[in-house]
């Protein structure tokens, strides 16, 4: 069964667009990686400052795999400059999806 994961992401004020770019450094390796369904960025329409990633894995395994790899142990270690909070993650499991 698939994961969704939701994760919510607050900068810290004048860190809206670093965080953004950091973000988007990480899509392309991550929609590389086995087990890797869905990851897409998305921007509030009415704070410039909350992004949230919307991701879909295959499995568990393949979820574990990805917060071991290098691009985003590199992330993580940017992040304590760039959030103004900690992230915000939602698993989520399907109920319907349409084929």
């Amino acid at each position: 069964m698939s994961i969704t994961n939701l994760a919510f992401l607050r900068a810290r004020p004048g860190r809206d667009d670093a965080l953004g770019d950091a973000l988007l450094a990480v899509i392309e390796p991550s929609r590389a990686e086995a087990g890797c369904e869905a990851y897409e960025l998305h921007r509030s329409s009415e704070d410039p400052a909350l992004w949230f990633m919307y991701e879909v894995w295959a499995s568990q395994e393949a979820l574990t795999a990805h917060f071991e790899t290098p691009h985003l142990k590199q992330l993580a270690a940017k992040c304590p400059e760039l959030l103004d909070g900690p992230m915000e993650l939602r698993p989520f499991t399907p109920v319907s999806v349409e084929k």
